[in-house]
């Protein structure tokens, strides 16, 4: 009974390792068909590398080559343009020298650049300039607009009534946690039947903030969509707030936060991530990590299956034993036996489970 019961336990493990091996070999394929599908655009990397097109950004990084290569690659018409991205750049590496990944971080909040305030900026070329009028007109600020508030900003009240209406929207807005005063409020009606974003008609009013940062409009009717956003030149206050269905008197705190558009342009940024031009880490860093990541993945995938298969193996084994010791106490001694008695000679082989195992606990209720 013991030999075959050997015999049985080594083949299951002889079964087992082979499933094992026959998944991280499986697991394994993958990995290399997506180093193969990646390896085309290293080699490219590699030879952008090796003919000065393309440069690795980290601090330090030579601001003459880089403009250099920026120009050669036609990716900007206005050199202005490549001023304004080289030294950009090559600045705020000096402080996050390691950009991260993906490539797209470099077109992210960290690398983005403080929007000038005056209304004709004095860096930056054509596509600069071109960025940030698209971006001062999603904040609500038209050229109009803008250069009135940033001359000679209307005189407004913080306190202004729209209608004839019962019920009120008011708010706040802060700057750096305090209140921010002399900031332009607008209030916008919208179909109550279409999302606030998609239906902003015709501006219905302004208003001003006080020393307090506060403001309110009156007159506003039940269920009518109102929406309102703060203004003001070098500044954004986040989205549109408000409600397709005024229920009864809001409030609604906005805080200001510096204005800053992206580092690179959509188009330019396209061709730059096309060519490998910009690259946080050579091709050969990136095959090192690779290659570290893929052996740990395997290796951990190989050491918890194995460590799932031993706690099945210790169960079997331990329920096996259960068994073959019930039926050596007998089928009538162990019927005609005390419920104490029973209990203990059942704990009894769970605890030797238990410290096979090293702590699955397990409880018996009778």
């Amino acid at each position: 009974m013991a030999v075959k019961m050997h015999n049985t336990n080594h083949a299951r493990a002889r079964e087992g390792w082979f499933l094992l091996g026959a998944a991280a070999l499986i697991l394994g394929f993958y990995f290399y068909k997506l180093y193969n599908t990646l390896e085309p655009q290293l080699q490219k990397a590699e030879q952008a590398l090796r003919e000065g097109r393309a440069i690795k950004l980290e601090a330090g990084v030579d601001k003459d080559k880089l403009k250099k290569i920026i120009a050669d690659g036609n990716y900007y018409s206005d050199q202005h343009d490549i001023d304004l991205l080289a030294d950009s750049l090559t600045s705020k590496l000096l402080f996050i020298p390691h950009p991260g990944e993906p490539w797209g971080a470099l077109n992210k909040t960290p690398f983005a650049v403080f929007a000038p305030v005056d209304w004709k900026p004095s860096v930056g070329g054509t596509d600069f300039y071109n960025r940030l009028r698209a971006s001062r007109q999603r904040l609500g600020l038209d050229s109009a607009l803008y250069v009135s508030e940033l001359n000679n900003p209307m005189p407004l009240s913080d306190k202004v009534s729209v209608s004839n209406g019962e019920l009120s929207m008011k708010g706040r807005v802060l700057w750096q946690g305090k209140p921010m005063a002399g900031v332009l409020i607008e209030l916008r009606q919208h179909s109550s039947a279409i999302p606030i974003d998609d239906s902003l008609t015709e501006c219905l009013s302004y208003a001003r903030t006080n020393a307090d940062g506060e403001f309110v409009f009156t007159g506003l009717h039940r269920d009518s969509g109102y929406s309102l956003l703060p203004m003001k030149p070098g500044f954004e206050f986040g989205a549109w707030k408000g409600t397709s269905g005024l229920p009864k008197n809001t409030s609604y705190t906005f805080t200001a936060k510096p204005h800053k558009i992206r580092l690179i342009g959509a188009i330019a940024y396209g061709q730059l991530k096309e060519d490998s031009v910009l690259l946080v880490r050579t091709p050969d860093e990136f095959r090192s990590s690779f290659q570290l990541v893929t052996g740990g993945l395997l290796l951990s995938f190989c050491w918890l299956i194995s460590y799932c298969r031993r706690c099945a193996g210790e169960l079997i084994f331990s329920i096996t034993r259960a068994h073959a010791a019930l039926r050596r106490v007998g089928a009538h001694s162990f019927q005609h036996s005390t419920s104490a008695h029973r209990y203990f000679v059942c704990r009894g082989i769970i605890a030797g489970y238990h410290r096979r195992t090293g702590g699955i606990r397990l409880s018996i209720q009778h």
